[in-house]
């Protein structure tokens, strides 16, 4: 569990701006973590590195940055991805020419690895077919990552996952559609990818605060950060945004994404050889001049890293100088094999991958994989260079500081936040962490007149205000809950509801920016059948918004739509030009669908729930493109098949790797709520929620570390009621953590249905 930074999912955290503002004082103290390749291992949850999976899983526990590593496909596509080659995080060996069925897998653990394990600038992003016309499933674009890299002798070989290699727009993409608020830096790998990727910022420019507040585009909580022999002078990376700004055609005056250059011993050299290096020109010390450029460019930058690694020698002078006139940082090593091998035993070695060091081993624990190749593995010892004797970045408390206070550096970039938050705590206290941001939720009811009104909350249940809407919504739903499902979809927010007709259940939306509701109501797609009957499930996931419904006109089926906006590319397929629109399409899961259906995005697909009609609670994975065979849902130690009762409702919300499904009229206590998690290959048992009743469906939200329950009172006041779930330091999130117990929000009229939240 993160201890330094615990809170989840659509949780706006940060105002990135303000922690960027005051990241750049050079007398700041405030440490900003930034989580390297996002959170791709906490507790038990393994995520596949530079995912979006990962990278939400940072967002949740409310880590103020993420480093992303970005490289140039063939077609000049900026993609995130570490490795040079695709052999060691991916499928790509699905995707080798002549696979006959027996595919050739890179293992990079093997003493001379080999398998099919292609660079990464050597495949385009999507391929054409053999008419030309883009493919389906070739490219990087078609990538599944792996939760863990492959491994030929040990049992914990990594599983392909349902999440794909992102590129720079793709990641932007998901970042607005599960409002994000974490600082992104991408991480410039290739060089030669700086251009595309500033281009695609400026190109972008939706607002990442959706009407909430003043806007906010992804240039300014985007840093740039780059090995210092690459822009060795501000001019030059100045001279940079100029051009990609001219190719994105943007004004001038658009917003720059900050720059964050790097130095290390073996820098030095780099800066020397560089025959880019006009700037500089041929100077005996290339450090200082370069440092001091970047110091006194405040406008471009937010800090400088300066990798000291033996601070008896070569950086620590340079570190010196630029104390107290920047923000300094500098990158925790963390080895990556005991991170991808949890359990590995204390001495258990791995073969050494080094010039001249063939046959020989080093300790596991000690091993890193080779980004130029992905394979296995090299010490830190075996980077020393510019006359280092030691490398103590692997000390903690080195990058940290002991000296309370005054930390050594207020940019940390690490593996294990854990082991930095524990370290600042100790030192400098918690303080010294990044604080939050005040958090505001909305959460939307409706009253006996059926007029929309919502309620602000401030943190766990503090009401700032509430409003109340003037247009009654012509809509069906019966005396408990609410038949309408809110999301955000490409800067937009919608509320979906259905409305009832003599034969009919038709699927309508309306326009919600946060503090004002459309007055106008529009059907999707009128002639196309698409039908609702009950609450709709919304999941937003590979570029699409996902509508999951109960199509009473056509046996009690489920009903799939993919609703996008026409225009707009996703994952090889191009949707004309318009507004919002559905493709449409029945589901044959073979069962009768009694009910509402529920949607997650989670672990890569959507997770679909459903009963059948005989009450059984089954689900399925949705992968974009085909729905798989449902299975029951089977729950506890003995596996039992979740056996429901009629009127029993289901909603689920994804928090920190686990997915969570609440229950409202199970079993014979029809006002209670129950509560179970699923980890991507399992159910949890079944627990109750303490002292919370409700009459219909609870709203799920997050804020901060909680997950929080708004549910209609069961009293007969019909209030609207909050409840919080929280996970103490170091307990994977579940069920029994612990509640707050049920207290009401403050609020101007009695509730007509359930609450809808607002992620």
């Amino acid at each position: 569990m993160c201890i330094g930074h615990t809170a989840p999912a659509d949780a706006a955290c940060y105002d990135p701006r303000e922690v960027i503002r005051q990241t750049k004082n050079p007398r700041n103290t405030t440490i900003m973590t930034v989580m390297h390749r996002g959170l791709w291992l906490s507790n038990d949850n393994r995520l596949p590195e530079n995912s979006i999976g990962a990278a939400l899983a940072a967002d949740q526990t409310c880590i103020p940055g993420i480093e992303l590593d970005v490289r140039l496909t063939k077609d000049r596509v900026p993609v995130l991805m570490h490795d040079a080659t695709y052999g060691r995080l991916t499928d790509v060996f699905r995707q080798e020419p002549g696979n006959t069925g027996n595919p050739n897998k890179f293992y990079p653990d093997e003493p001379n690895p080999t398998g099919y394990n292609p660079k990464v600038v050597d495949l385009n992003w999507v391929d054409n077919d053999e008419k030309g016309n883009p493919a389906t499933d070739k490219g990087a674009r078609f990538l599944k990552l792996l939760d863990n890299p492959n491994s030929s002798n040990r049992s914990d070989t990594g599983n392909v996952t349902n999440y794909y290699v992102e590129s720079v727009k793709t990641f932007y993409d998901q970042y607005l559609d599960n409002r994000m608020s974490t600082v992104v830096f991408f991480h410039i790998v290739d060089p030669a990818a700086t251009e595309y990727v500033l281009q695609e910022i400026y190109k972008d420019q939706r607002d990442y605060n959706q009407g909430y507040g003043a806007r906010l585009r992804a240039a300014e909580f985007t840093i740039i950060k780059f090995p210092a022999w690459s822009f060795p002078t501000p001019d030059e990376y100045r001279e940079t945004l100029r051009k990609a700004k001219k190719a994105a055609g943007v004004d001038e005056s658009a917003p720059d994404p900050l720059a964050y250059p790097y130095y290390g011993p073996q820098t030095l050299q780099e800066l020397i050889d560089n025959t880019k290096n006009k700037t500089i020109g041929k100077i005996t010390d290339p450090y200082t001049q370069s440092i001091e450029l970047w110091i006194k460019a405040e406008d471009v930058r937010i800090g400088v890293e300066l990798n000291v690694k033996d601070p008896a020698h070569l950086l620590q002078p340079e570190y010196e100088r630029a104390k107290g006139k920047v923000a300094l940082g500098s990158l925790h090593a963390v080895p990556d094999y005991p991170r991808v091998h949890p359990g590995t035993s204390p001495g258990y070695r791995i073969p050494h991958v080094k010039e001249g060091t063939k046959g020989q081993t080093i300790a596991a624990k000690d091993g890193f994989y080779i980004g130029s190749i992905g394979a296995c593995c090299y010490e830190l010892s075996d980077k020393l260079t510019g006359g280092d004797k030691i490398d103590r970045r692997l000390d903690v408390n080195f990058i940290v500081g002991t000296d309370k206070g005054k930390p050594t550096n207020t940019i940390i970039t690490t593996d294990d936040e854990d082991a930095v938050a524990q370290a600042i705590a100790k030192t400098h206290g918690r303080s010294a962490l990044w604080p939050y941001s005040p958090l505001l939720r909305t959460v939307l009811a409706f009253d006996y007149q059926m007029k929309p009104y919502h309620s602000i909350i401030r943190d766990n249940g503090k009401v700032v205000t509430a409003t109340i809407g003037s247009t009654p919504l012509t809509w069906q739903t019966d005396s408990n809950s609410s038949s309408a499902a809110f999301s955000q979809f490409n800067g937009q927010g919608y509320l979906f509801f259905e409305r009832a007709g003599s034969n009919y259940h038709e699927l309508l939306f309306k326009n919600f920016n946060g503090s004002t509701m459309s007055d106008g109501e529009w059907a999707l797609s009128p002639g196309q059948n698409l039908y609702s009957r009950g609450r709709p499930a919304i999941a937003t996931s590979d570029g699409y918004l996902h509508y999951f419904g109960n199509n009473f006109n056509v046996l009690e089926t489920l009903t799939l739509g993919r609703l996008g906006y026409w225009g707009q590319l996703s994952r090889g397929r191009t949707l004309g030009h318009g507004g919002l629109r559905a493709e449409v399409k029945p589901v044959q899961t073979g069962y009768k669908i009694g009910g509402s259906p529920a949607a997650s995005a989670f672990g890569g697909s959507v997770v679909v729930l459903f009963k059948d009609f005989e009450n059984r609670l089954l689900y399925s994975l949705y992968d974009g493109y085909q729905m798989r065979v449902p299975w029951a849902v089977k729950i506890g130690a003995k596996h039992a098949v979740a056996q429901l009762v009629r009127g029993t409702e289901f909603t689920s919300i994804p928090f920190n790797g686990r997915l969570f499904v609440f229950l409202s009229g199970f079993q014979f206590a029809e006002e209670s709520i129950m509560c179970m998690t699923f980890n991507g290959t399992g159910w949890s048992e079944l627990t109750w929620v303490p002292n919370t009743t409700s009459y219909g469906l609870p709203a799920v939200a997050i804020e901060r570390s909680h997950i929080v329950l708004y549910t209609r009172s069961a009293d007969g006041k019909n209030r609207l009621m909050h409840n919080s779930l929280s996970f103490p330091d170091g307990q994977a999130p579940s069920c029994n953590g612990e509640w707050s117990g049920n207290s009401e929000v403050p609020g101007p009229v009695l509730l007509h249905t359930a609450p809808v939240a607002l992620q």
